[in-house]
């Protein structure tokens, strides 16, 4: 049988300095300064289901505007996974006010990720992405992102209703899904956030799945055109401090902050995207645009990322606010305390300018 597996949908966007916003007087909001022994990594808290022992090898159903008549589920009262569905979660999530998620992939029969760019996966036409929101023990939206064509996407989201018997599709934002804080974000801020990738998906790549569960790069060795190396190391480089901070900085910036993203992306090259070739911290685009690095827009701090000195670097100092000036821009109205410790543990070790 071929294997398939399907893939969650990452909408949220980047988080640090240079974003086209104005400059405002800094947060005094309080946090937490301890780094958690794994900050950056995910922080699901919903049980993710196993792989399928065997994958039904059919087509997908055509999509439908309703979430029972889609396959991502083969008995939807029950809430159990088609089989085609194939469950994973990221090394380093996105921040989404901890939201528990569940996320899936399918592959159409057949097909393999075009991996020869470790950096830049390109995924077969019918890929589906799944991913699904939950708070406060209610299911609020499963988004879909789908490959329909050689350079179109379907993005959007099923939303639940309150029985959780059905979730209809919308590309409109909505706000206070269910009486909670979350918010639904609408199509145009999907690609803004998913088009700073040549492949669009996030989330499930060399360094995302490098220390994956369950799914990992040795796991979907078939479902890649090019095997891995298995003595390569695919994850971020540096001490356990290093890799959380880089980590959490991939995940949640460098979706725009990198040179795919025009608007975002200025002629100063504020890169906080990760590449498996990295393999020494210093060296990392990353830290060479930013570290030490005076600010262009966000002016009000002179440094993008002040060696030793987190509460003085923009980066920090925009990830520690809830305004027209936060980042993420997007997908959250709670700071991430965790987060903020984990680049704080990271700033307050480097080499001051």
């Amino acid at each position: 049988m071929k294997r398939l597996l399907c893939l969650c949908l990452l909408v949220s966007a980047c988080s640090s300095e240079d974003a086209p916003a104005p400059a405002a007087e800094d947060s005094s909001a309080p946090v937490d300064t301890a780094p958690a022994a794994d900050s950056a990594t995910t922080t699901d808290t919903a049980v993710v289901d196993s792989a399928p022992a065997e994958v039904i090898d059919t087509a997908p159903v055509a999509w439908s505007e309703k979430l029972s008549a889609m396959d991502l589920y083969a008995d939807l009262a029950t809430k159990t996974i088609a089989p085609r569905n194939l469950a994973y979660a990221p090394t380093y999530e996105l921040w989404s006010d901890a939201a528990d998620k569940k996320r899936w992939v399918m592959l159409p029969a057949g097909t393999q990720i075009d991996n020869s760019d470790m950096d830049h996966w390109q995924f077969p036409v019918g890929t589906r992405l799944w991913k699904e929101f939950a708070k406060d023990g209610k299911r609020l939206e499963t988004r879909l992102l789908e490959r329909t064509g050689d350079s179109s996407w379907r993005y959007g989201t099923y939303v639940w209703n309150d029985g959780e018997t059905e979730a209809t599709w919308t590309t409109s934002a909505v706000a206070n899904v269910k009486g909670t804080a979350h918010d639904i974000p609408k199509e145009a801020d999907c690609q803004r956030c998913h088009d700073g990738e040549p492949g669009r998906v996030l989330g499930f790549s060399a360094i995302q799945l490098y220390k994956g569960t369950p799914v990992s790069l040795s796991t979907i060795k078939a479902q890649l055109k090019t095997p891995p190396n298995p003595d390569q190391d695919y994850g971020p480089p540096g001490t356990e401090v290093e890799k959380r901070a880089l980590g959490l900085l991939h995940a949640n910036c460098g979706n725009c902050h990198n040179p795919n993203d025009a608007l975002v992306f200025i002629a100063a090259g504020m890169e906080l995207r990760l590449y498996v070739g990295e393999r020494d911290v210093k060296t990392t685009k990353l830290y060479t645009s930013n570290v030490n690095q005076a600010t262009e827009k966000f002016v009000s701090l002179p440094y993008r990322i002040k060696g030793g000195d987190s509460a003085n670097s923009a980066v920090w100092a925009r990830m520690n606010r809830r305004d027209k000036d936060q980042m993420p821009p997007l997908g959250t109205e709670q700071v991430h305390t965790a987060g903020l410790a984990t680049i704080k543990a990271w700033i307050d070790t480097l080499p001051k300018p």
